[in-house]
């Protein structure tokens, strides 16, 4: 299943989440626009895995509106960190495959980690999300 967190983010520090559509337009509603474009992206990845081969992609989105409204997306380990008032600060969750591990187990993956190493899923990828994996 395809994971993609969307944060919208004010300078303000308050934000409103959108309403999901089919189709949606990105003025009236960013996040289910965000939303349908990852998705778009792992649905083309997988159904094309034969032509493109095994494999895949992380990603973070980041769009500001008007200077004051920043819309975020991540999969994978791609990280987004924000500087507010000369502060940096994390904005996007870290997936671990440790954390992940029923979800990819479930999936007919595994997680292991080989001594001085980070846990990989099936083992080779580092990360628990990622465009082109298997959905549920």
């Amino acid at each position: 299943m395809l994971l993609a967190e969307v944060h919208p983010h004010h300078t303000t520090g308050k934000g409103e989440k959108g309403k999901a559509s089919h189709q949606p337009n990105f003025w009236k509603d960013p996040e289910a626009a965000i939303r349908n474009a990852y998705r778009s992206t792992d649905r083309f990845i997988l159904d094309n895995s034969m032509q493109l081969g095994p494999g895949g992609s992380t990603a973070v989105t980041a769009i500001v509106i008007d200077g004051k409204d920043l819309w975020l997306a991540n999969i994978g380990d791609s990280r987004a960190v924000v500087c507010e008032r000369g502060s940096a600060n994390q904005i996007t969750v870290d997936y671990d495959p440790h954390a992940e591990r029923r979800r990819i187990e479930k999936l007919g993956g595994f997680v292991t980690t080989l001594p001085g190493d980070v846990a990989r899923v099936n083992g080779q990828l580092a990360v628990a999300w990622a465009f082109g994996g298997s959905e549920p």
